[in-house]
């Protein structure tokens, strides 16, 4: 049987990070189609904590780890020669590292599938050169796979409209379902909330963490539960503000469990 080659450039925990989870999730259920043969280039960032957001080392430090993956990566595509390249990214400083890799993932006549793991018009770092480069890796890619509607429209203009396709993020709600009956059962006795809200996803600033539970610790008898990986000073500095178990409102957070 002739099977499709599939190279997928992503990262792998540890960090935990939002598109870390998603290849975790990807590889495992798609090892089971007997009609894909996967090979992964691991791409995470395991020099830098998660949340950091220093402009100098990300620079360095990014810059050192682009040229090693694009080393990687193009080796991989000499040696496998996949029918298909899935290259995750978070754009911005990658951008540039993306535009090489796809360029000669084209050179090679390859199919180069660039999905981005964050809105290209919601990232307020995403400007300048770094929009430019990331424009010049949706260029040289075969499919540009985004995230929401008002992104397909605004790239349109750029980008043909064929080239794009929307992809949400997925996740496994048997455990995310799992991490709330948990949490449920461990507040059930000491709040009398009768609103739960759930966020699920990378505990990080650049969500809003710190503002929903701000805006929780105003209301009373919400509870709020926060599942996700989560960095522990930053854990401490969002829960800052919360009222302790026992209150009326009460913010709890999770990380949800490995298989």
């Amino acid at each position: 049987m002739n099977r499709t080659r599939v190279l997928l450039a992503a990262p792998l925990p540890p960090p935990t990070g939002g598109i870390a989870v998603w290849t975790d999730i990807l590889l495992r259920h798609m090892g089971r189609h007997a009609d894909l043969d996967i090979h992964h280039v691991d791409t995470a960032l395991r020099w830098k904590k998660r949340v950091a957001l220093n402009r100098g080392s990300r620079l360095i430090g990014g810059t050192l780890q682009a040229f090693w993956d694009i080393v990687r990566v193009g080796i991989a595509l000499i040696r496998y020669r996949p029918h298909v390249l899935h290259l995750t990214t978070s754009a911005g400083f990658a951008s540039i590292k993306d535009a090489a890799i796809l360029y000669l993932t084209r050179r090679l006549g390859i199919a180069g599938y660039l999905h981005y793991h964050t809105s290209i018009l919601g990232n307020s770092q995403l400007q300048g050169w770094q929009l430019r480069a990331a424009h010049l890796a949706m260029r040289f890619a075969f499919r540009v796979l985004i995230l929401d509607d008002k992104t397909h429209s605004a790239l349109q203009q750029r980008i043909p409209a064929p080239k794009l396709q929307i992809l949400p993020n997925m996740i496994e709600l048997e455990r995310v379902d799992e991490v709330c009956i948990k949490m449920i059962r461990g507040t059930r006795k000491t709040t009398e909330a009768v609103l739960r809200c759930v966020y699920v996803g990378r505990v990080v600033p650049d969500k809003g963490i710190a503002e929903q539970v701000q805006a929780c610790a105003q209301l009373r008898g919400v509870c709020l539960d926060i599942v996700g990986p989560v960095d522990d000073a930053y854990r401490q500095q969002s829960a800052a503000p919360c009222p302790r178990p026992g209150t009326r409102t009460m913010v709890t957070f999770s990380r949800p469990s490995r298989p």
